[in-house]
């Protein structure tokens, strides 16, 4: 992923999404889809309505807690399938009905990639009104088209497979993941998860962390530095460890996770055989490095990487560049990390 150009008043985003052009495409368009993705940060979309067509309305109510916080007033441009899109796009307040509606344009341009995802090229312009009523708005702006294309790169995560041909048995190559270590699943409320794995299912016991900023040397999400927080509790299930993760930010993949999907198992952690060689084989297959980070504390100097595999083995993939030594504790281990 490319980070926002903004430029006179001018957003420019180039996003590699898991998915055809043709599914990212409808994306746009239904309803349905619309309403799983199109909401900056935690506001959620209550309303939407899509008249597919040239001169067509397309409208969108957003609300933060229940509260109406306004959503824009559009109209369709463009209409050239599973390529290109653009809207004459209005930025509504509260009152709609009434209020000033603040016009600019937006387009985005779909080119597929040879192993079958798609590059979205986003632009949006012509936001001087906009400016001029709202200071710092292309700031915001920028960061909410980053927020909501995460959003929708989730929605679309279950994408058709690599088209590489399939190969014999006997030219099978090595594997390249020598075992599965950890589920990562993001809840909402880690308390009460914890509670139904245990009461249910027998889960447990559990270890429990608490994921401050801090404890990273590094932490770059889609490219760009991130200061996530988040509780975390851990059981071993057999050989594996699950993870449940509950975020305490807005903004971080987690939260991005559980604000579209309302929660799920989010990645998979597995052994390698050479991390750097990896993490260059998915960056040549297209995938989006998720996560990058290197942690601090009695994990210094392990990298962790979160690959975007969505497309080739249908989930977000966690590889890492060693272990702790064995007997290493959290810097919160003591503290059950409580609310």
């Amino acid at each position: 992923m490319n980070p926002a150009a903004v430029t006179r008043n001018v957003v420019r985003i180039s996003r590699t999404i898991p998915a055809t052009p043709h599914q990212v495409y409808r994306a746009w368009l239904d309803p349905d889809l619309i309403r799983r993705w199109m909401a900056p940060g935690a506001f959620e979309a209550t309303r939407v309505e899509v008249d597919e067509r040239i001169g067509g309305r397309y409208r969108i109510w957003h609300a933060d807690a229940g509260a109406s916080v306004g959503g824009f007033e559009c109209e369709i441009l463009e209409l050239d399938p599973d390529r290109r899109i653009a809207w004459r796009w209005g930025f509504a307040g509260p009152d709609r009905a009434e209020g000033p509606i603040y016009d600019s344009r937006l387009h985005i341009t779909l080119h597929e990639t040879p192993d079958g995802s798609t590059v979205i090229d986003l632009v949006h312009e012509h936001l001087d009104d906009v400016a001029a009523a709202l200071p710092n708005v292309i700031e915001k702006v920028a960061d909410g088209w980053e927020n909501v294309l995460s959003k929708l790169s989730v929605a679309l995560s279950a994408a058709p497979r690599s088209s590489s041909a399939s190969r014999e048995p006997s030219e099978m190559r090595k594997p390249v993941f020598t075992e599965t270590m950890q589920i990562g699943i993001v809840v909402r409320d880690l308390d009460a998860a914890v509670r139904s794995y245990t009461d249910d299912y027998g889960i447990g016991p559990w270890e429990f962390y608490q994921f401050k900023p801090e404890d990273a040397k590094v932490w770059l999400e889609h490219g760009q530095p991130a200061k996530p927080s988040t509780r975390i509790a851990m059981a071993m299930v057999g050989k594996v460890q699950w993870e449940l993760i509950e975020p305490l930010d807005d903004r971080s993949i987690f939260a991005q996770f559980l604000a579209a999907t309302g929660g799920g198992v989010h990645h998979i952690a597995v052994a390698s055989t050479n991390f750097d060689e990896i993490l260059a084989a998915e960056a040549k297959r297209g995938n989006d490095l998720v996560l990058s980070c290197e942690l601090d504390g009695a994990f210094s100097g392990i990298k962790v990487a979160y690959l975007g595999a969505q497309r080739n083995l249908g989930v977000i993939l966690e590889v890492f560049s060693g272990l702790p030594p064995a007997k290493a504790e959290s810097p919160d281990a003591p503290d059950r990390g409580g609310k």
